[in-house]
């Protein structure tokens, strides 16, 4: 399924490469001068030279394009330092400043690279993936060239990072296409840079690419459990052989030549000197000289926006911030949707084993299944039955059962009558696969490509069981969020995908599907509580500024769903993780562990392995608490 929908997801930078507008005006092209040349700096390790240097340029260069300019250089350098928390707070100045200058997209893409750059270097892949998801809609109206090509490189190499600690073959195998054509188009990008401009970094882009690549054929890289470099143990010599050559080419390209704008000089001041270039004292008898000065054509003092004169100011840049919702539906409407016998049928099949299943009776389930493929033969029940097989599986543990299971329906579905609302539940029921196995990146590329889809189904449970997925996905990304306004800015997000949810499962046909709300409303409670267990599996949840509203809006929700009370053992499941996730945070640590040691007999009782799993790690993890409190 992925591999039909690559079409649709990577023509968002497929155009063809070449020179589309950009602003190219002297301010600009300084700008681009002033980063390219601090990164080279910085890349160099001359990590002290660099912050002078920008803290100089700063003073004399004063207008909204320069600021944010040297604060992205900046940023880039903390980066290299390793100091994440300083380049996440110059990001933040960059988003302050960004409505007043002229060249607003450009700097936004910079900011999305340096951001999704921070992630990377974080090991938080998912939260990274989403940003360059989000970012790939900019590269589209962006003339090609290095700043394009950043994010490119970017998205790529997450989807490298991805891919190496995917064990499903044939997913990794379309990752790692995937992830082949962005490492090539970034290539691309940085070829069709302006003449003259950012040459340290057109030199740069194709070697980070190739060992992209490199590491991408060879299936190695340092896994999300950090315990292995690479899990591809089936690697092709083929792979082998083209990731040998690249090494052997990068070699021969040699190390990075410094460019003639950075050679030490004696000057001992910061001086703008009349033919338009900047000398910034670097300290001890060195200086950086930034050319400000290339020709530069009447024809290219223009934007996407249109002449400079009549400008359009562009929306100001948040981080997935409250307004950003183009990929969420429409507003919710009651349209047409294939209503037949059979269809109706086939959401019956799907909502009543997926009961059973939830109930624990999963022999029961696959017998049940296994009758209903012997009597019903139509391709839309035979789809609809593998569906209902892939859940009973996933609540079984069994993934590998469930990826089969998957495969089997992309074959049948070009032959059904109903083919949208099929593949919007294969999209539900993969991602699902990599929300149990703890791979929040790969999942949140799935929901993230499926948000698309929505439009061309009514809303309901269908659509409704996607959107939940994604705001667990988001959830996860929040919890394990150092940095506190990426958190809230995430968990605002989540927040709002469980409402749509709620809200399409509302829509849903009379007496179909009826069992799901509380799913979203049980999500609500764990992001409020910012609690669940973390990509390192030794924290329950790092936030430990949670305010009191929040922990007060957890215990509401909690308590409306207990009252319902849980439509079935999932559900139940879930909720006794929520309620001792609450008493975690109301630090009643024993009555937390209590709780948790019901959840994981319970599980365990009902054959939910994988839950059994999760809930004992709680157990774990609470338990240290309850032994501190003993002595």
């Amino acid at each position: 399924m992925w591999q039909e929908e690559e079409n649709m997801f990577f023509s968002l930078v497929q155009r063809p490469v070449g020179k589309f507008p950009r602003l190219n005006t002297k301010t600009q092209v300084t700008c681009r001068k002033y980063i390219d040349n601090l990164a080279q700096l910085s890349a160099e390790g001359k990590i002290y030279k660099c912050h002078r240097t920008i803290e100089r340029l700063r003073k004399v260069k004063t207008d909204p394009d320069s600021q944010v300019s040297l604060r992205h250089a900046a940023a880039l350098n903390a980066i290299n330092e390793g100091n994440f928390e300083r380049a996440s707070r110059l990001l933040g100045e960059v988003e302050v400043l960004l409505p007043d200058t002229r060249n607003e997209d450009e700097h936004r893409l910079r900011w999305y690279h340096q951001k999704s750059l921070l992630k990377l270097q974080q090991g938080k892949h998912a939260a990274g993936i989403q940003l360059t998801e989000e970012a790939l809609s900019l590269v589209s109206i962006m003339a090609p060239g290095c700043i394009s090509a950043w994010l490119l490189i970017n998205h790529a190499w997450f989807l490298t990072k991805i891919a190496a600690d995917e064990d499903d073959v044939n997913d990794r195998q379309v990752l790692v296409k995937r992830a082949e054509k962005f490492y090539q188009q970034a290539m691309d990008h940085a070829e069709s840079e302006y003449p003259t401009q950012m040459l340290y970094f057109q030199s740069r882009v194709p070697q980070y690419a190739k060992i992209g690549l490199a590491f991408l054929y060879l299936g190695c890289w340092q896994s999300v459990d950090n315990c292995r470099i690479g899990i591809s143990t089936d690697l092709s010599w083929d792979d082998i052989r083209k990731a040998k050559d690249i090494v052997e080419e990068v070699q021969s390209e040699g190390s990075l030549h410094i460019t003639p704008n950075t050679q030490a000089e004696t000057v001992n001041k910061t001086t703008v000197q009349g033919d338009g270039n900047i000398s910034v004292n670097a300290g001890k008898n060195s200086t950086i000289v930034i050319n400000t000065s290339p020709p530069v054509s009447e024809d290219k003092h223009h934007s996407l926006r249109g002449k400079s004169g009549d400008q359009q100011p562009s929306k100001q840049l948040q981080f997935w911030s409250e307004d950003e919702q183009s990929a969420v539906p429409r507003p919710v409407c009651k349209s047409l949707r294939l209503n037949t016998k059979t269809q109706a049928a086939c959401r019956k099949y799907i909502d009543n084993l997926a009961q059973l299943s939830a109930q624990g009776k999963i022999q029961k389930c696959r017998r049940t299944i296994a009758k209903l493929l012997k009597a019903k033969t139509d391709p839309d029940s035979q789809v609809s039955l593998r569906h209902a097989a892939t859940l009973n599986a996933i609540n079984e543990g069994d993934f590998k059962k469930a990826n089969h299971l998957l495969g089997e329906v992309e074959i049948l579905l070009p032959d059904v009558r109903n083919e949208a609302e099929h593949r919007l539940r294969w999209y539900h029921q993969k991602s699902l696969i990599k929300l149990r196995e703890g791979k929040h990146a790969a999942g949140i590329l799935l929901t993230n490509e499926a948000l698309f889809l929505l439009d061309t189904v009514t809303p309901g449970c269908i659509s409704a069981w996607l959107l939940i997925n994604h705001a667990w996905f988001l959830t996860k990304i929040a919890v394990d969020e150092d940095d506190a306004d990426d958190r809230k800015s995430l968990m605002k997000q989540a927040e709002k995908f469980y409402q749509q949810a709620i809200e399409h499962a509302d829509r849903e046909y009379p007496r179909q599907m009826p069992n799901f709300p509380q799913f979203a409303y049980i999500g609500l409670a764990l992001l409020y509580l910012g609690c669940w267990q973390s990509v390192n599996n030794s924290r329950l949840g790092i936030s430990t500024d949670v305010p009191l509203e929040d922990i007060k809006k957890a215990k509401d929700v909690i308590a409306a769903v207990d009252k319902e009370g849980p439509v079935c053992n999932v559900s139940k499941f879930l909720l006794t993780i929520a309620k001792a996730c609450l008493q975690y945070r109301l630090s009643n640590h024993q009555e937390a562990y209590d709780l948790a040691n019901e959840a994981k007999n319970f599980a365990t009782e009902h054959s939910f392995s994988r839950f059994v799993d999760f809930a004992d790690s709680i157990v774990q993890y609470l338990q240290n608490y309850v032994l501190r409190g003993m002595v």
